[in-house]
């Protein structure tokens, strides 16, 4: 919704133009309204709060932020969306409560005064706050469950601590230094889980953990930073049965995508022709209870009409029809691409996994283009349900350790048979999805029964259930969720939504939807070699059939194999003739460019590798021209 600074200062009243200054590096997030607040202590020190809006909820200035209580005691910045704030504004009001606008944030504030930290949990939505009481000498931090909306933080050389919704900021004040972290970004090659931890790719700059509270005195001592939820994925409902499993996921995303149209402004819906943005558009187009300001009309998409194999028009054509929506196509070319790279590296602040990346920032600009301020996307329902590809292998090891042949050839046959059919399809089925979905027979044959995964890849992460034979497949689940995968999406969701003024809400991330999947079986996820089987029972009469039993994931795929061989190639190859690669450790400038030549050759696609040293390239170089302290 916003973006946010704070500078908790025990010496020293924070400087307001230093607060402006950190505040409007962040003008992208919130380019409707910009305030501050300076809070003088009376011994020694103060803080300082800065907001920029993005008006979505009660456009009335009154709603504006910081936002200072009804007795002047407590103050709020606030990041996100409060989707229940309706229940629960109903129930403060009923403990005799009195509110003077029609926000969220005010909501929040009050439930603060209301339930202090215990108001954390009652809490659905996506958020970012610093709340002070004056009355307490304290500050409250949170942040929601799964790290929807971002906050950084840093502890500068006097004692301040310093809060923002993105790194530049916080590297904007004046004690803060702006370096790069060389290990950590060395990490981004290798770590999987590096949006998941502390650190950051900045030097001293930490990153606040998701679903984790802090308390922070006057004197800018950190007295609690814990965290308040943690899924269990201990627990399994054997006793669902398919129709019920199937109406209970169907009431909780119903219930979900209609809270989150609650807005007062006009929005609309990704739509990639998979199924969890095809249910997400099939909800709001059959549901009466989607909010009026909403006002759902069309969706947005990628399309490559030139490139058959790795375009999703099909899909998309036939969820509109369906449901008689208009679609608006977004098309790319190798020129916006290399145009955009500089201000898509400054929104992202790090090296940036792919070009898939750059498919959703032309899908939220042109939604931006289009009057749109929300947006509904998918993100979360592979971690939920198994629908990455990878998930098949990880299902089909736990069957075979656990000697059920039946449940191995219920599955691998259907799917085998679903491939060799898309294998007639399309020139290369590789290129479209990846990898494959299944293990050959042979390669169990050779294992002992033992796990594939190392449990000190995460060390003693919390959150996870037993990583032993034959609970590989929600171990994998689990470490996703919290640490590797999502983590990783919605740091990239964020940044190319709020790049460009625009909210992106993500319906399968209602922590009441989570809650449920995390309690189903393995066999409600993958059957008959289907992956998130039980969305696709659910979609019946939603989805077009074609949407349902569709066996390939595409996902959002860029033809970045052939941008490479035109003139983004040469781009590449400027970058890692580049001498600011040479302070990473493990830069190989030989055996790239040897790499580079064999894709120019279309021998093999190193795409990928050498996507991510020439993005490392182009983010070192930010440091060296001052780019992080000026808007692109």
């Amino acid at each position: 919704m916003c973006g946010l600074v704070v500078v908790l200062s025990p010496h020293e009243v924070p400087r307001e133009a230093e607060i402006t200054v950190m505040r409007d590096l962040l003008q992208h997030r919130g380019p409707d309204a910009a305030e501050n607040l300076i809070l003088k202590f009376k011994q020694s020190g103060g803080i300082g709060m800065g907001f920029r809006r993005l008006s979505i909820q009660d456009l009335n200035v009154l709603a504006g932020q910081p936002m200072v209580s009804r007795d002047g005691t407590k103050a709020i910045v606030f990041n996100g969306e409060i989707y229940n704030f309706w229940e629960l504004r109903r129930d403060l009001v009923r403990r005799g409560r009195r509110f003077q606008t029609n926000s969220d944030t005010e909501v929040l504030l009050q439930a603060y005064e209301e339930w202090g930290i215990d108001c954390l949990p009652k809490l659905n939505g996506m958020f970012a706050f610093f709340i002070w009481d004056e009355t307490k000498k304290q500050g409250l931090v949170a942040r929601d469950r799964f790290g929807e909306k971002p906050l950084y933080f840093a502890r500068t050389p006097k004692g301040a601590l310093v809060f923002g919704s993105e790194i530049k900021a916080v590297a904007a004040h004046p004690e803060v230094p702006c370096q790069p972290n060389i290990e950590q970004a060395e990490a981004l090659f290798t770590h999987a889980s590096i949006h998941s931890e502390q650190q950051t790719v900045f030097k001293g700059i930490e990153r606040f953990k998701s679903a984790h509270f802090m308390v922070v005195n006057i004197d800018g001592q950190v007295e609690t930073y814990k965290r308040y939820w943690t899924p269990d994925y201990q627990e399994i409902d054997h006793s669902m049965t398919d129709r019920s499993a199937v109406e209970q996921f169907r009431a909780l995303i119903e219930r979900s995508v209609v809270m989150r149209t609650r807005s007062d402004v006009a929005g609309s819906a990704c739509l990639s022709g998979g199924l969890d943005s095809s249910t997400i558009v099939g909800v709001l187009a059959g549901s009466k209870e989607v909010s009026e300001g909403f006002a759902f009309h069309e969706t947005i998409s990628a399309r490559f009409p030139e490139d058959p194999t790795i375009d999703e028009g099909q899909y998309i054509d036939d969820v509109l029809a369906k449901h008689g929506l208009n679609g608006i196509s977004v098309l790319f070319s190798s020129k916006q691409v290399l145009d955009d790279i500089p201000r898509l590296h400054w929104h992202h602040e790090e090296t940036i996994p792919g070009l898939s990346m750059y498919l959703e920032w032309g899908v939220m600009k042109r939604a931006r283009e289009l009057g749109y301020k929300v947006m509904l996307d998918g993100q979360g329902a592979d971690e939920l349900l198994g629908g990455y590809t990878h998930y098949f292998q990880y299902f089909q090891h736990d069957a075979y350790v656990q000697g059920d042949r039946l449940k191995l050839m219920t599955n691998i046959l259907p799917q085998q048979f679903r491939l060799w059919l898309l294998s007639k399809k399309y020139d290369s089925l590789k290129r479209r999805i990846g990898t494959r979905f299944y293990v050959e027979d042979s390669v169990f044959e050779n294992l002992e029964r033992d796990t594939w995964i190392n449990p000190g890849d995460y060390g003693d992460k919390v959150g996870l259930p037993p990583c032993v034979p034959g609970n590989e497949f929600r171990y994998k689940l689990a470490a996703e969720l919290l640490y590797v995968s999502l983590p990783t999406q919605l740091h990239s969701g964020d940044r190319n939504s709020m790049a460009h003024g625009v909210e992106a809400r993500f319906p399968f991330l209602d922590h009441d939807l989570v809650d449920w999947c995390i309690k189903l079986p393995p066999e409600q996820m993958i059957r008959w070699g289907h992956q998130k089987y039980v969305m696709r029972k659910a979609g019946k009469g939603v989805l077009p059939k074609s949407v349902i039993r569709r066996a390939d994931k595409v996902g959002y795929l860029s033809p970045q194999d052939v941008w490479f061989r035109g003139e983004i190639g040469q781009w590449v190859a400027d970058q890692l003739n580049s001498s600011i690669l040479d302070s990473m450790p493990s830069f190989d400038r030989a055996e790239l460019q040897k790499r580079q030549r064999e894709h120019s050759d279309g021998t093999v696609d190193h795409s990928a590798e050498l996507w991510k040293w020439a993005s490392t390239a182009q983010w070192l170089s930010m440091f060296k021209s001052d780019a992080w302290a000026n808007q692109p």
